[in-house]
């Protein structure tokens, strides 16, 4: 007899994470994980697919169980189920949108009455939906990719603990609110123009943060009205994980610090390390092997040392756009970061791509003279010399390796993060970016003293004893036993 894990999905860059929790739960003779696509992100039926392949059960955007394959034994989504989700989605959307619009014009005519009125909806509906899915599942424990007061996590939180089920929270990223308030700066709906946003800061202070000479709401006035009046308001707002949840799995003493200067209470923090230490590490113990066979897959020279970058995601859509950056279109970013990037030529050039988007659309920066990975991030950058990232949370596991950084602010958001750590460059200047890409590739002095730094901060960013899976094993089985939810076996 097996304990249920549902392990619920909110959006690509959790699912990394979340899925090496899945196929570890897998090989265990205690637990039986089921992974839970809660929205549907464009990349979520590739992220199925590759759990239905190892025989892990997905649940669909909609609730309903996916365990289909075809004759050959891969895993296809029948036509029939994917027409019929995006039909109900459309429908649920069009009936939501044409609802709320004549239930709140009726009522007032404002278009601040008719956003609360959508919101107070959409937040009946999360909790009917979820409630199903959790009366349906009944697992024994309930681990979410992150705590955001963005998604719905916190009516998941809220109905698993009326359920006597524990939360457990696997973070990925870390934040402080800086990166939203800086990501949402040029947005109207979050500074205090609207009257439901004044309202919503007069009554609910905490919401708001005081950034470059403007006060900001975390979210939409209307979020922040109806997620109070339904008790499901975290203590700190601004911060990732702030919320109920029994406990939030720490992967370094460098997090751990993090969240507690922030504010979040220690009680909820368990130092476990993450996943992807146990990845990493055992890559490293075979690095030789490894990037060998590396180059051989992306037919490189095994002789140059590997410049490892991740491409930034694309944040210019935002409303507003960022006026800050040197660049107004996703392409001419793209365009500038690869090609600088592939003028690096005493080394193998690799990019690692977002998550959120897929190879074939990417597939022209290779006739720029890189080589796009195949392989996810973490099992790319033990085997990397130099790494460029733009702010990304990844940075922390090439800070672990001890692999030098360079830390390009593309969109200049400022983040504090990594400013502490020696190994990791920041640059926010085309000209910069250029320079140290030279300089870090060419002047060996210059290099190896960064390889010292990083080596110096490496232990406080992560944990490569090899043994996370056996931490998080020892966790889910005091978590199952504490709570009655521990009894929902699967037979």
């Amino acid at each position: 007899m097996q304990r249920k894990i549902l392990i619920a999905v909110h959006v690509n860059t959790f699912f990394v994470e979340l899925f090496r929790l899945a196929k570890l739960l897998k090989t265990s003779e205690k637990y039986y994980p089921v992974m839970f696509f809660v929205n549907p992100y464009p990349t979520w039926m590739d992220d199925a697919s590759k759990c239905l392949s190892l025989q892990i059960p997905c649940i669909d955007p909609l609730g309903m169980e996916i365990t289909t394959k075809n004759d050959q034994g891969t895993v296809s989504f029948p036509s029939s189920l994917t027409e019929k989700s995006e039909t109900r989605v459309k429908k649920w959307r069009s009936i939501y949108h044409k609802f709320c619009g004549i239930i709140s014009g009726f009522a007032c005519g404002h278009i601040g009455f008719i956003k609360l009125t959508r919101e107070f909806l959409y937040f009946y509906m999360r909790f009917k939906f979820i409630n199903k899915v959790l009366e349906q599942q009944g697992p024994s424990i309930l681990v979410l990719g992150g705590d955001m007061v963005g998604y719905d996590t916190a009516v998941f939180i809220n109905l698993a603990h009326k359920k006597d089920t524990p939360v457990v929270i696997l973070p990925s990223t870390m934040s402080n609110g800086l990166e939203q308030a800086e990501a949402y700066y040029h947005d109207p709906n979050y500074n205090l123009g609207m009257w439901i946003n004044r309202i919503a800061a007069r009554l609910y202070p905490k919401w708001t943060m005081g950034h470059r000479g403007q006060k900001l709401l975390r979210v939409p006035g209307e979020r922040v009205l109806v997620m109070e009046s339904l008790g499901l308001a975290p203590p700190l707002p601004w911060i990732f994980n702030s919320g109920f949840a029994d406990v939030i799995a720490i992967e370094s003493e460098c997090m751990k610090q993090y969240y507690l200067d922030c504010g979040v209470s220690e009680r909820q923090l368990k130092l476990i390390g993450s996943l992807a230490d146990d990845v990493m590490i055992d890559i490293l113990r075979q690095k030789r092997q490894k990037r060998a066979d590396l180059c051989l897959e992306l037919r490189l020279n095994d002789k140059k040392p590997i410049l490892l970058s991740s491409l930034p995601p694309d944040f210019l859509y935002m409303k507003g756009g960022r006026p800050e950056s040197d660049f107004s279109t996703y392409p001419e970013l793209v365009e500038f970061w690869v090609k600088s990037i592939a003028k690096v030529k005493n080394f193998n050039v690799i990019v690692c791509l977002h998550p959120s988007v897929r190879y074939e659309n990417f597939q022209y920066i290779e006739d720029w003279g890189v080589r796009i990975a195949r392989r996810g991030t973490a099992e790319m950058v033990p085997l990397s010399d130099v790494y460029v990232a733009n702010v990304s949370s990844t940075i922390r596991w090439a800070i672990a390796c001890g692999i030098p950084v360079i830390n390009y602010d593309v969109y200049r958001y400022h983040y504090t993060d990594y400013l502490d750590v020696k190994g990791v460059i920041a640059v926010e200047e085309k000209a910069d970016f250029e320079f140290v890409l030279n300089k870090i590739t060419k002047d060996t002095n210059f290099y190896e003293q960064k390889i010292l730094e990083q080596k110096h901060s490496a232990s406080h960013w992560g944990m490569f004893d090899g043994k996370v899976g056996e931490r998080l094993h020892q966790l889910f089985d005091a978590m199952a036993d504490r709570y009655s939810g521990g009894e929902k076996l699967v037979r």
